[in-house]
């Protein structure tokens, strides 16, 4: 018996109002396998993990009287294989094929009236298998999506559980935290533009993607524990060294992104539903020096995590759910000028992984952007080693994989000053 209908929760809401022709608010991501996946045995596995979660079988309806809200309605005689897809090709593709095919799939909306998501299997010319899902955002953020696409392995190493850091805070911290809640809302307000430069034009509906050669973990630690730095400020650092070429010539000495910042925890069975916050970094393009670039994002990163940012975004996300659609999609154009690029980090399991028989060699995801923001960065550790995926609008003057070149480059320049 179909379950009744029940209503997006107020963020989830508010990211399902926010598509747009020219950016859909889908999440990407593709898992590639050493061996051949087979379709029967995909839909089989499946079917047993969306068990949990009704949302992936249910479509969005308005409901209400007067003023109308989303709701998940179940979708009668549902099937699992109507949303798996073999990709046909004249031939097994090379990776680029690949690329091309993700950046055409990421280039089309979800059919209508269905639930909201799809995978696709591409067969590659090395005999392995990349598997493509795309998922609304209304489903889920990043963080729970790909901790669900990681629930469907096989074995005792899974879903890695995430938990929110916490530390001992000074006695004046409530004080400053409450103060900075105050003012924080009318400094998001007032932040000004981005302003139109080679990075920030408006959006076309062709996409292009490009993923890194995956960098070791070790290397990234290591440079980061010479600079007591954290990971993602080493590959922040390197992104905005990877700018610099696109900028500089026009004069532009600072970006800004914006990052997606989880706000619970989840162990082993994720919760669906998007609980994420945003705070915006200022990118510190115009500084020529590896490491001082890497100390100004180190600085920047601390001050974020002292800040109610992701807090307040995650309330007014919230609000804009439960508000007219215009307010939502007013809301993603108003964000989408503030910002150059989104840029998410997401942890991934330290051991590799199989899923429906095949061993995974490698995975990484693309976040969607909004407005006239057409980068996203994304950066995903799995199995020893950090992918860098990129995703770029093609109205843009700059292509995915000159990007990727750039911030592997950079993260060399690094690793050579011997810090």
């Amino acid at each position: 018996m179909p379950l009744p209908a029940f209503p997006l929760y107020g963020t989830d809401a508010a990211w399902w109002k926010m598509n747009h022709a020219n950016s859909r608010v889908i999440i990407t991501a593709l898992l590639r396998f050493e061996t051949r996946l087979e379709r029967d045995v995909l839909i089989a596995t499946l079917e047993r993990g969306i068990a949990p979660y009704p949302q992936f079988r249910s479509r969005t309806v308005m409901k209400g009287w007067g003023v109308t809200i989303p709701y998940w309605e179940e979708v009668p005689n549902f099937r699992v294989a109507s949303h798996v897809e073999q990709v046909n090709t004249p031939a097994p593709v090379t990776s680029e094929g690949v690329a091309a095919i993700v950046g055409e799939l990421m280039s089309q909306p979800l059919p209508e009236n269905q639930p909201l998501w799809r995978a696709h299997l591409i067969e590659e010319a090395e005999g392995g298998t990349a598997l493509v899902f795309r998922i609304h955002h209304a489903i889920g953020d990043g963080a729970a999506l790909v901790h669900f696409l990681l629930s469907l392995t096989e074995g005792t190493q899974n879903a890695p559980v995430h938990r929110r850091r916490t530390s001992g805070a000074a006695w004046y911290e409530p004080i400053r935290f409450a103060l900075s809640t105050l003012i924080t809302p009318f400094a998001l307000l007032f932040m000004p533009p981005e302003g139109e430069h080679p990075l920030h034009r408006p959006l076309t509906m062709e996409k292009q993607v490009a993923w890194s050669r995956p960098i070791p973990l070790d290397m990234i630690k290591s440079i980061g524990k010479a600079t007591d730095s954290t990971v993602n400020d080493v590959l922040v650092a390197a992104v905005v060294g990877a700018l610099r070429p696109f900028l500089l010539p026009h004069g532009i000495q600072k970006a800004r992104a914006a990052i997606p910042v989880a706000l619970r925890a989840f162990g082993k069975t994720p919760k669906l539903e998007n609980h994420i916050g945003l705070v915006f970094l200022n990118l510190p393009v115009g500084v020529a020096e590896p490491q001082a670039r890497l100390a100004q994002v180190k600085q920047q990163t601390e001050r974020l995590k002292r800040s109610p940012q992701a807090i307040i975004t995650f309330a007014i996300l919230w609000l804009a759910g439960y508000l007219p659609s215009i307010f939502a999609r007013g809301l993603a154009w108003f964000l989408g000028t503030k910002i150059t690029m989104v840029m998410t980090n997401v942890p991934g399991p330290h051991a590799p992984l199989t899923l429906a028989g095949g061993t995974m060699a490698q995975l990484m995801f693309w976040v969607p952007q909004a407005g006239n923001c057409g980068i996203g960065v994304s950066l995903l550790s799995y199995n020893g080693a950090v992918t860098v995926g990129i995703a770029t609008d093609t109205g843009l003057q700059v292509h995915s994989t000159q990007l990727i070149s750039n911030i592997e480059v950079e993260l060399q320049k690094l690793a050579n000053l011997g810090i």
